[in-house]
């Protein structure tokens, strides 16, 4: 009995814990801007804040990045030139976790339990659900988006054509 309570309070606390804050900042480089979800202008991200939450918009600038990591492990590296937004709602038993609206983010995704962790990822054009563990996610000033799997499964969906899903495997690619 003692080691499923253990094992239940182990799955449950990271998920429990996000609430608090989606991501930690882990390693900045560069100019990094952060528009807190009540805030109106953006602002040089602060070393003091370690925290991301729900709704703040961040931005890197030429040359800049920054590396931002969850609470199951899973950690992004954001390139420069980025902006997004972070979420944390749950829907059809997947975890929306980052609004891409521009620029190049690398996503390693742990999996817990040898199984993939429900995370998904918005962008202008598509939806993109974490089956495996580290991928690309790029948008161009265009709006279009690239999806590369380097390990594992994504699956990618147009949010033009909701009824029709790509899964990529490791080494694939769609646009």
């Amino acid at each position: 009995m003692k080691k499923i309570l253990l094992l239940s309070l182990f799955v449950l606390l990271p998920t429990m814990g996000m609430a608090q804050g989606t991501f930690r900042i882990s390693a900045v480089y560069g100019a990094v801007e952060i528009r807190p979800a009540a805030g109106l202008k953006f602002a040089p991200l602060a070393a003091s804040t370690r925290q991301m939450q729900v709704g703040d918009e961040i931005r890197t600038g030429p040359g800049s990045t920054v590396t931002m990591e969850m609470l199951d492990g899973s950690y992004v590296v954001v390139s420069e030139n980025s902006s997004f937004t972070i979420q944390d709602s749950w829907g059809a038993n997947v975890r929306d976790i980052m609004n891409l609206v521009a620029g190049k983010v690398r996503f390693y995704i742990q999996r817990l339990g040898g199984r993939p962790n429900p995370y998904r990822v918005q962008t202008p054009t598509a939806l993109i659900a974490v089956r495996g563990t580290i991928f690309d996610v790029s948008v161009d000033p265009s709006d279009a988006t690239e999806v590369r799997c380097l390990e594992g499964r994504v699956t990618v969906e147009s949010s033009g054509m909701p009824d029709r899903e790509v899964i990529l495997d490791e080494g694939r690619k769609t646009l």
